[in-house]
């Protein structure tokens, strides 16, 4: 159990360390992970009861050998005094075995409550980043400013079947982005047949 606890604490320090990887991007996130931390330092605070518990245990069982084996060397100095060996032997590796039991008990109900605990973290881990807001990349087919700076001087247009910008600006001598500019188009692709728009053309 001494060599299993450092796996395990390793294990529940990777883990917390985990929440300090998500970036607090909204205060729900950031309340979210406080909470995660709280529950991570009452998990330890237990460990640390337990662990606390087992180290007494163990020097309960040192005491108790220390007793026995004294025990089981007057016994052997004063023959049918209290005991026999044979009596002392048992005694002593009962002991032993109910102390083995207790250790035992105690290891499977720590990891038991450490795989809890860390099952419980990554979902409260997995939770908060869901609510990370996501930022979607703007579509650089689509314009959002429509500069000034197209000649004032042109034809009007209706929009016919199979037309597009780069096609109009081609049969007419323009240019796409004047085309766009002058009427606010901010997606080439939305053109609709029929619309009337503005055509300009450099002056010769």
């Amino acid at each position: 159990m001494t060599r299993s606890f450092p796996f395990i604490a390793a294990l529940v320090f990777a883990a917390f360390c985990l929440a300090f990887q998500v970036k607090a991007q909204s205060t729900n996130l950031q309340y979210q992970v406080a909470n995660i931390m709280e529950d991570q330092r009452l998990m330890m605070e237990q460990m640390r009861g337990l662990l606390a518990e087992m180290d007494e245990m163990r020097r309960e069982n040192a005491r108790l050998r220390a007793l026995v084996e004294d025990f089981e060397a007057k016994a052997a100095r004063q023959s049918g005094s209290y005991a026999t060996v044979a009596q002392v032997n048992e005694l002593v590796r009962k002991t032993a075995a109910d102390l083995s039991a207790r250790d035992e008990v105690i290891q499977r109900e720590l990891t038991a409550m450490v795989n809890r605990e860390l099952k419980k973290f990554a979902k409260d881990v997995q939770d908060a980043v869901a609510t990370v807001p996501t930022v979607s990349k703007p579509d650089p087919n689509v314009k959002t400013d429509f500069p000034d700076n197209y000649p004032k001087t042109g034809i009007p247009y209706d929009v016919a079947p199979g037309d597009s910008l780069a096609g109009i600006a081609k049969k007419l001598n323009s240019r796409v982005d004047w085309i766009q500019n002058a009427n606010k188009i901010s997606d080439p692709r939305l053109l609709q047949v029929g619309q009337k728009i503005f055509i300009p053309q450099a002056s010769e």
